[in-house]
């Protein structure tokens, strides 16, 4: 059995992909490539800082509120809502980062500071921890993947959000970094506590991060057969300590550390994800009705049919992260018209396939770290069986994915050349191909990442009508809305969020018994890049807007704020 001290750069083997490890590049070099990175994110993500509101992308609001909750509420969860707070499905990890921020004067400006710096502490891990993660390969394949993940728009955009992403990244390299660290110093206690805290961070950051943690395991494992028990004890040790501090010192409590709707999500036969209209159901489901029909069916279908729609969506996202440019709607429709409509779809699986590729030479020529290579398969094989629709999921292996696709790019260069000129090395033009589109890459990633949209006109003004309550509504009122999060951080006041189905009955009833005050009416936070015409949700639109309309004709409710800028953002006062 191989042990922990066993892989290092002398048995991995060089193949397909050349020489020039990072060891005849001069410090020097090195730090300059890192420097360079540094300036490239940075300039980026400063391009358009503000562009994007809190509370107007995805549940960034959601950890704001659970930040302050952790620094000022009596147990941790919505301290948004009026009363004791209620319960939240995200785990404490990012908002624990985030609650220190909470006694500002003005803390969602600094909160974005946190997803900024763990980009950049990502980027520096990442390159200089990279020895320790990838041996035995050309320096190229560092710097290039390094650039890349700086340049991409996807974590360009996540620096200006207050979201877990990031800094879910930096506990994964943290912890990969630590492994290997304790793997080649078993006498060590330091390293693998510190492996505890960090993965328990990643756990608790997102949930998922049980996936890579298990893989990081079973590798200690492996490598240490019965004298495993000693360094998971420490890593146990570790994780108790952080917790019980957490717990001692917050308002989190034991209570708060099971993911009971995550794991819910996970075993419930009716979440499986429906296709778009006018396209084939996933393997193993006919329509969302004939699912709910049948919920003591066995999970297998269920479990199928989600890792149908999984394989669409890595194919989908996987190009999309690693070639952010083109594969839109309007590309598909001009190659459609020149009868090449299977380009973009061709491309896609090609891409996929470069990366499954270069992932299984790495693995197979033991380049890989093995702690990476069971933290990328842990967290790759949960998204096989979620129902998951969103390239952010992809964010925290999107440096792995990359380094696959280039070394996937260059050997399949190199073996076309053996194919076509036998008994030429083919080493110098393939790299140089590589390392000329990566540049380009660069580039255009770059560029996509300095036209990203303000948030203010893709999704709306979050603040709308939250400044007039701040000021008019009295410090308890209680306010419903569709966002109830955003509208609390800005308006500074309890929310709760209004039903979204029944009819008049119904409103009243949750008015009488939740107290309400007012309700605020806005238009849904849909992200349009294109046209930027905001609408109103079905429910909005449909029943709720109707019925205040008429309680204001009946005298029950006064329309007492149209919103100058964003007319559709309307406030009513219960009378």
């Amino acid at each position: 059995m191989q042990t922990a001290t066993q892989w290092s750069s002398s048995n991995a083997r060089p193949g397909l992909f050349g020489a020039a490890p990072s060891e005849l590049v001069a410090p020097r070099q090195q730090a300059a490539h890192w420097l360079l990175m540094l300036l490239l994110l940075l300039g980026l993500s400063l391009w358009a800082y503000d562009s994007f509101q809190v509370g107007a992308f995805m549940d960034d609001a959601q950890y704001a509120v659970l930040a302050e909750s952790i620094a000022h509420g009596p147990v941790y969860g919505a301290i948004n809502q009026p009363g004791t707070p209620g319960p939240t499905p995200f785990p404490f990890g990012f908002p624990l980062v985030l609650a220190a921020f909470t006694w500002l004067p003005d803390p969602l400006p600094a909160m974005k500071l946190v997803s900024l710096f763990a980009t950049l502490l990502n980027v520096t891990i990442l390159f200089w921890g990279w020895p320790l993660l990838v041996k035995g390969r050309p320096y190229w394949l560092r710097p290039a993947t390094v650039a890349l993940l700086a340049a991409s728009p996807l974590v360009v955009g996540n620096t200006r959000t207050v979201m877990s992403e990031p800094i879910f990244l930096t506990w994964l390299l943290l912890s990969l970094v630590l492994a290997a660290k304790s793997a080649a110093h078993p006498r060590s206690i330091l390293y693998p506590v510190g492996l505890g805290m960090t993965l328990t961070l990643m756990i608790f950051t997102r949930t998922i991060g049980v996936a890579p943690a298990a893989g990081m395991a079973l590798v200690i494992v492996a490598q240490r057969g019965l004298s495993a028990w000693r360094t998971l004890m420490l890593l146990a040790a570790g994780a108790f300590v952080l917790l019980a501090t957490v717990i001692g010192l917050t308002s989190v409590r034991w209570q708060d550390m099971a993911p009971h709707e995550y794991v819910n999500d996970l075993f419930n036969r009716a979440n499986v994800p429906q296709p778009e209209p006018g396209t084939a159901a996933p393997v193993g489901q006919t329509d969302g009705a004939a699912q709910t029909e049948h919920p003591s069916q066995s999970l297998l279908p269920v479990l199928a049919a989600r890792a149908s729609w999984a394989a669409t969506q890595f194919v989908k996202h996987t190009r999309g992260i690693l070639i952010p440019v083109g594969g839109g709607e309007r590309e598909a429709a001009v190659l459609s018209r020149v009868s090449l409509g299977f380009l973009p779809g061709a491309l896609a699986f090609g891409v996929l396939g470069l990366v499954i590729w270069g992932g299984a030479l790495l693995a197979a020529t033991r380049s890989l770290s093995p702690f990476v290579t069971a933290s990328l398969l842990g967290y790759l094989g949960v998204l096989s069986v979620w129902a998951w629709d969103s390239p952010r999921l992809l964010y925290p292996v999107q440096p792995f994915l990359t380094a696959c696709f280039l070394v996937g790019g260059y050997t399949a260069l190199r073996l076309g050349g053996r194919l076509l000129r036998p008994g030429k090395p083919h080493v110098l033009w393939p790299q140089a191909v590589v390392i000329g589109a990566a540049a380009l890459l660069v580039l255009a990633s770059a560029l996509k990442s300095l036209a990203i949209v303000d948030s203010g006109v893709a999704a709306g003004d979050v603040t709308a009508g939250a400044a007039w309550l701040r000021q008019n509504a009295p410090a308890d009122a209680v306010v419903a809305a569709r966002y109830p999060a955003p509208i609390y951080l800005y308006a500074g006041r309890k929310t709760l969020e209004y039903p979204s189905d029944g009819g008049s009955a119904g409103l009243r009833r949750f008015v009488d018994e939740q107290t309400v005050d007012y309700i605020l009416v806005m238009p849904e936070f849909a992200w349009r890049n294109d046209d930027g015409v905001r609408a109103y949700d079905a429910y909005t639109a449909q029943t709720l807007l109707p019925l205040l309309q008429q309680g204001v004709a009946d005298g029950e409710f006064a329309l007492v704020y149209t919103d100058p800028q964003q007319t559709m953002t309307q406030v009513y006062a219960r009378r």
